[in-house]
């Protein structure tokens, strides 16, 4: 089965499009001839790891997000005798989930479509269903502003991700329409038009209400990617630190 993730190239393309940057700036920032930009571009030639991280310096992509990008570009190693990748979890899947007592979800990034979770998941987030999306949730329910603490924090983290990560890796008209759903919210705005420090981003914890005891809960939050069986989506878990 023929690879249909999205290249680096289209991500080095678009994202440097919507950074407002030309190709001649890109090779004024990064040193390198502007045809071997133009190559980077179009996929000709295949950025090296220390080339790829000078490009993502001009493009001020956070260096918590590049192995995440870097990871949804990447051809599967699997070959074709392993079978499809199912675009739905499969029955095996669904029982990892209910296995495990601490809330967890299969995501899919960087849209934050929630594929499936585990009940308690569900408890600890009201309203927000398999099949949504996350980022959506949290900017108009408003449910999220009581399960969530810090809620501007963290939501501004989703939607500084969304922006960075987005452009070449989703299709444009699923990105529309995630962000005019989004806009609804006032803080829409100022969200998508401002940074996240980088301190801010990869924080060891989160805090979230438990309506069950009716009290804030530290969690720590862990990510899982799929290698066997592949999966297009990742495993999002939060564990309690007390």
């Amino acid at each position: 089965m023929a690879d249909t993730r999205p290249s680096i190239a289209s991500y080095l393309r678009e994202r440097r499009e919507a950074a407002g940057l030309t190709q001649a700036a890109m090779a004024a920032a990064t040193g390198f001839p502007l045809r071997v930009i133009e190559d980077f571009e179009q996929g000709v030639v295949a950025p090296t790891s220390a080339t790829l991280g000078s490009l993502f310096d001009a493009l001020g992509v956070p260096m918590y997000f590049r192995d995440h990008i870097v990871s949804l570009t990447r051809a599967s190693q699997f070959p074709d005798t392993f079978g499809p990748v199912p675009s739905a979890p499969l029955p095996s899947d669904l029982r990892t989930l209910r296995s495990i007592a601490q809330p967890a979800w299969f995501q899919l990034v960087p849209t934050f479509d929630l594929v499936a979770a585990n009940s308690a998941y569900l408890r600890l987030f009201p309203g927000l269903e398999p099949g949504g999306n996350i980022l959506e949730w949290t900017m108009l329910n408003p449910q999220a502003r009581k399960s969530v603490h810090e809620w501007h924090k963290e939501a501004h983290l989703m939607v500084y991700a969304l922006r960075m990560m987005a452009p070449g890796l989703v299709p444009q008209e699923r990105l529309d329409k995630i962000i005019s759903a989004c806009r609804a919210a006032p803080e829409w705005e100022r969200l998508w038009l401002t940074d996240v420090a980088p301190a801010d981003i990869a924080r060891p914890w989160v805090h979230v209400r438990d309506p069950a005891r009716r009290e804030l809960r530290r969690m720590t939050l862990n990510v899982f990617m799929f290698e066997f069986p592949h999966r297009p989506w990742w495993m999002y878990t939060l564990v309690p630190v007390d």
